[in-house]
């Protein structure tokens, strides 16, 4: 059992170093990474702060700056709803959706 925990231990170790790899060619960061990761998976979703805020475990306000820099960066664009706003999903998605 101990040899298996540290074996998933050297396993995250090794991926969060993956992750800061290739968010540095981004010019992002290992957070910001896993929201667009995220974003991906659940494209066909509208995806609110609230609901990546549950999924990494962290504050609203912390994933709404991740999110907000995202935007600015045009890594993910925010879509405003007449009854509902603070959706995200990705840039290529919105363009897609406009072409159909």
């Amino acid at each position: 059992d101990i040899e298996l925990l540290q074996n998933l231990e050297e396993a995250g170790q090794k991926i969060r170093s993956l992750m800061w790899e290739q968010a540095k060619k981004e010019s992002i960061n290992p957070t910001q990474m896993g929201i667009l990761k995220f974003c991906k998976t659940y494209s066909e979703e509208k995806i609110r702060v609230q609901t990546l805020a549950k999924h990494f475990r962290m504050t609203e306000a912390t994933l709404s700056d991740s999110v907000s820099c995202l935007v600015k960066k045009r890594f993910l664009t925010k879509l405003i709803e007449r009854q509902v706003s603070g959706y995200w999903k990705e840039e290529a998605d919105k363009e897609l959706a406009k072409i159909k």
